[in-house]
C-alpha cells in the first residue's frame, strides 16, 4: 500500500497482480500462486497523523475578569504528548463471525483518545502562575519544624500579629539554622 503523491488516497497492489483477483481469475488458467483478495470486497481502514495540535485557549479576561497580556501577546504552552484519535463516521475497524463488517455510526466519529485532561492541568498550571497575583516570604519559626513537608506546596496566606498577607507562592526551601537560637527558616518565592 502506498499513499497517492499528489491526491486523497493510496493505492493498494499486490504481486503478483492476480493475488487480488479471488472470484475473478478465469477457471483453467495455471498459476503459481492462487488468487487470495476479492478486489471488489477489500476494505483498507487508514490513520494518518496532521500538524494540528490538541488546545485550549483561556480568555482571562472572560474567565478571570483580569487584564493580561504576556510581552508578546500570547502564552503558548505545547506538550508534544498531547494527542486526538478520531475515527471517522463509517470507519470500518474490525470483521464479526458472520463476515459482516463492523464499522463506526455513519452520523458521527468516535474520539479513540483525546489528552484534552493533561493539557487542563498545563493550563490551571499557567493560570495559576500567570494570573494570580504572588508576593514572596520568609518566615522564621523558632526550633526545628518537620516544613520540609510543604517544599512545593502553595503559601497562601500569612497572618502576622492580625495582619493577614496574601502570598499564593510556591513553598520553595526550608533552612534549619544552628546559629544562635534553633530556628526553621521557610521561603515561598516566585
Amino acid at each position: 500500500m502506498n499513499r497517492l503523491p499528489d491526491e486523497w488516497g493510496v493505492r493498494i497492489g499486490a504481486s503478483p497482480n492476480h493475488r487480488m483477483a479471488k472470484g475473478h481469475w478465469p477457471d483453467g488458467l495455471d498459476t503459481d500462486r492462487e488468487p487470495e483478495f476479492d478486489y471488489d470486497r477489500m476494505v483498507a481502514t487508514i490513520a494518518f497523523e496532521t500538524d494540528q495540535h490538541v488546545e485550549l485557549i483561556a480568555d482571562a479576561n472572560r474567565l478571570l475578569g483580569v487584564e493580561w497580556t504576556p510581552s508578546d501577546g500570547e502564552l503558548l504552552i505545547d506538550d508534544e504528548t498531547a494527542e486526538c484519535w478520531l475515527a471517522a463516521p463509517e470507519t470500518v475497524f474490525g470483521v464479526d463471525v458472520t463476515g459482516k463488517l463492523l464499522a463506526t455510526p455513519s452520523d458521527r466519529g468516535i474520539i479513540l483518545r483525546n489528552d484534552i485532561q493533561q493539557l487542563w492541568l498545563w493550563m490551571a498550571g499557567a493560570i495559576s502562575r500567570y494570573l494570580t497575583p504572588r508576593a514572596q516570604a520568609e518566615v522564621v519559626f523558632l526550633g526545628w519544624g518537620k516544613w520540609n513537608l510543604f517544599l512545593g506546596t502553595i503559601l497562601t496566606t500569612l497572618d502576622e500579629g492580625g495582619t493577614v498577607h496574601q502570598i499564593q507562592s510556591p513553598t520553595t526551601s526550608v533552612q534549619w539554622s544552628v546559629e544562635g537560637e534553633a530556628a526553621t527558616i521557610v521561603r515561598a518565592r516566585v
